[in-house]
C-alpha cells in the first residue's frame, strides 16, 4: 500500500499540478486526508496491484483516461427503520461530478442532491453531506431510529450533543474512523 501513496496524482499525465485540472483533482484531499474520515484507499479506481502500470488502470480503450470503478464504501447500504438505501454512485467526466455516492450523502437522511466537484475542494463543506442550515442544506429528518429530532436551528455547534464520539462542540471531527464508516455513531445514553 506504500506505493499507491507516491503513485496516485499530484501531477496528472500532462504534467498538471492543479487541483483543478481533471488529472488531478482532489486525488490528494481523498487518500491523505485523515481529517475528517478514516482514510479512503484508492476506492475509485480499479485497485493498482503494480501501481501505475496495473491492468485496466488507464483503461483497454486508447482514450487516456484513469477508468472509475467504485469501491465497497461508496456503495454502502444503510440499513434503517423499514428498509435500506442502496446508493449506485456514478461519474460525470463532463461536469467532473461525482454523485450517488455513500462518502457524500447517498444515504437514508442524506443529501440526496449532493454532486461535489472533483476540481473544486471546496465544493464539500461539513454539513452538505447529511446536513446543516449553515451549508443551505437542511438537516436530516428523523427516521425513526433517532432519540430526538434534528431540528432546524442545530448547526455543527450542537452535533457533538448526540454525536460527541465523533465531533466536538467546536465542530471539529474528533475521531476520524467513525466519519464516513457506514454506522450513526451517537452517544449513549
Amino acid at each position: 500500500m506504500e506505493e499507491l501513496q507516491v503513485d496516485y496524482p499530484p501531477k496528472a499525465l500532462n504534467g498538471e499540478t492543479s487541483v483543478s485540472s481533471l488529472g488531478v483533482g482532489v486525488h490528494a484531499y481523498h487518500m491523505d486526508s485523515v481529517k475528517y474520515s478514516a482514510m479512503v484507499e484508492c476506492e475509485c479506481h480499479t485497485p493498482l496491484s503494480d501501481g501505475f502500470s496495473s491492468p485496466n488502470h488507464i483503461g483497454n480503450t486508447p482514450d487516456g483516461i484513469a477508468e472509475i470503478n467504485f469501491g465497497p464504501l461508496s456503495k454502502t447500504i444503510t440499513v434503517f427503520e423499514g428498509g435500506q438505501f442502496e446508493p449506485d454512485p456514478v461519474w460525470d467526466r463532463g461536469t467532473a461530478t461525482c454523485s450517488n455516492s455513500y462518502c457524500h450523502g447517498n444515504f437514508k437522511d442524506g443529501n440526496l442532491n449532493s454532486a461535489p466537484k472533483w476540481t473544486d475542494r471546496e465544493s464539500v463543506k461539513c454539513g452538505s453531506c447529511h446536513g446543516d442550515p449553515v451549508t443551505g442544506n437542511p438537516n436530516p429528518l428523523p427516521n425513526g431510529n433517532f432519540f430526538h429530532p434534528h431540528f432546524s436551528n442545530f448547526t455543527i455547534n450542537t452535533c457533538y450533543q448526540c454525536h460527541g464520539l465523533v465531533i466536538n462542540p467546536d465542530g471539529t471531527i474528533i475521531d476520524p474512523e467513525k466519519h464516513v464508516n457506514g454506522v450513526v455513531n451517537f452517544n449513549s445514553r
